[in-house]
């Protein structure tokens, strides 16, 4: 019964000490703040997951969609693509890619030295 007193009075006065003066403001996570991790596979991947990839555009997308219409791709050297592109393509091996947003939800940004005086 105290848990649910306790948790009952920190949902109440919690709002009540974040709007205090100086308090954090919290700012909505936007699109840039999903991460990528793992790697796609450019011989399994469709066109749609290619361009999820930072770096790639549409035409590097349509270059190695064509390239490997004539066989599985072994190297990605001939297409200058950038290295944060390299480091989530792979031409081997099964798809890893994930998308994943960083914790917590709600991006905390301290309030300024001027705004609390």
């Amino acid at each position: 019964m105290r848990i649910i007193g306790l948790a009952l009075l920190f949902s109440v006065t919690f709002p009540a000490i974040s709007l205090a003066k100086g308090a954090p403001q919290v700012a909505s996570v936007q699109k840039e703040d999903i991460r990528l991790l793992g790697r796609l596979n450019v011989n399994l991947a469709s066109r749609d997951e290619l361009l999820q990839i930072p770096g790639l555009d549409a035409l590097k997308v349509d270059a190695l969609i064509e390239a490997r219409t004539r066989g599985p791709l072994t190297s990605l050297s001939a297409f200058a693509l950038d290295e944060e592109s390299l480091a989530r393509l792979s031409t081997e091996g099964p798809s890893t890619l994930r998308k994943i947003r960083p914790l917590p939800l709600e991006v905390f940004i301290a309030a300024s030295a001027s705004a609390t005086r």
